[in-house]
Formats: structure tokens, C-alpha cells, sequence
């Protein structure tokens, strides 16, 4: 203990020394696992839904996709009186060179996740001619499997669609978002 001026002791360095003199240095391997558990509790309640939030985005993004090949495929109507006739086929670049569609292979319209796949087109669309107001090759199914289910896309194997007129999307939840060319 140390004195102060007037030859008494120092009452503030002794309470020093009984409160931080014999602190610890370290963390106790308990205190480490609990704040470990707590960052993987959180990391697991967050988790899925960063991930809902990414398969969402991406799911927006085929959409726009979608009306991007749509907007070809009317062009390419409105110059050939009909769609590319296919029974089934992926829209990439031996589609569009095969039906002679101008497009530039830079800008082609891909689903965003080149690992995802539609009916055998990994990283493409899946595109069908099909008979719309009683008129072959008058419409079209253009279809994309999305990350997230929800109303409004189709629940069925997209390659059943027989016609325009007949579609109908699911009003639970479906896991194919199909647009349908009808014009």
C-alpha cells in the first residue's frame, strides 16, 4: 500500500488494487463455447432466410429473362407469320442459330444460375411451339424452374401443355414459372 501526502494511506490504490489487481488475463474456454454457440444459434436462424432472399432475386431476374425472349420470339414472329416450331428445346445458341433468330450471343437472355435446370437445359430456357386459337406454332411455352414455389407458376411438367388456351397455373404454389405466348 502506498501512502498518500500526509503519511495516511491511499484508500484509492488500495481499492485499486482489491478490484483490478486480481483480474484475470484470458477468457475461460466456457465463456469462448458459450459465445461460440451463441454466433451459430444466430447464424442458423439467419441462414435461410439470406438464402430465400438470393433464390428471389434470382427468380425476378429469369422473369425478366423470360419477357426478353418473348419480346425475340414475337419479332421472329412478326417476321417468319409464325414461332420457331420445336417440340421441345433449350434457347440457347444452337436454337437461335437453327431458326436463324438475330441476336447477339453476348446478349442472350440465361437463367442466372448456370447450374439450374429446366426440363434438361442447364443455365437455358426450355422452349416449345404449341397450337394457340387452333393455329399451330401460333403460341409458345417458354418455362424456367425457380428456387422458390409460389402462386401463380405452373406444378406441372411444362411439356404437357398442349395449348395455349388450356393453361392454367397453380393457385397453391408451383415450382415452373411458365410464360405463355399467345399474340
Amino acid at each position: 500500500m502506498t501512502t498518500d501526502r500526509n503519511g495516511g494511506y491511499d484508500d484509492h490504490s488500495l481499492i485499486f488494487k482489491l478490484l483490478f489487481m486480481n483480474q484475470r488475463k484470458a477468457f475461460t474456454l466456457i465463456e469462448i463455447m458459450i459465445v461460440v454457440v451463441i454466433i451459430g444459434l444466430l447464424a442458423i436462424a439467419l441462414f435461410p432466410k439470406l438464402m430465400g432472399a438470393i433464390g428471389k432475386t434470382s427468380d425476378a431476374a429469369r422473369k425478366i429473362e423470360i419477357s426478353n425472349w418473348a419480346t425475340i420470339l414475337t419479332d421472329y414472329k412478326s417476321d417468319h407469320k409464325q414461332y420457331p416450331v420445336s417440340s421441345g428445346a433449350c434457347l440457347d445458341e444452337s436454337f437461335v442459330s437453327q431458326h436463324n433468330i438475330s441476336l447477339d450471343a453476348n446478349r442472350m437472355p440465361k437463367d442466372p444460375n448456370p447450374n439450374n435446370e429446366t426440363k434438361g437445359c442447364r443455365g437455358y430456357f426450355w422452349y416449345k411451339s404449341i397450337p394457340g386459337n387452333g393455329i399451330d406454332n401460333n403460341s409458345y411455352v417458354i418455362a424456367v424452374k425457380m428456387e422458390n414455389v409460389s402462386k401463380g407458376n405452373y406444378n406441372d411438367d411444362p411439356a404437357n401443355i398442349q395449348n395455349a388456351e388450356s393453361f392454367s397455373p397453380s393457385t397453391t404454389g408451383g415450382q415452373y414459372y411458365v410464360d405463355i405466348g399467345l399474340k
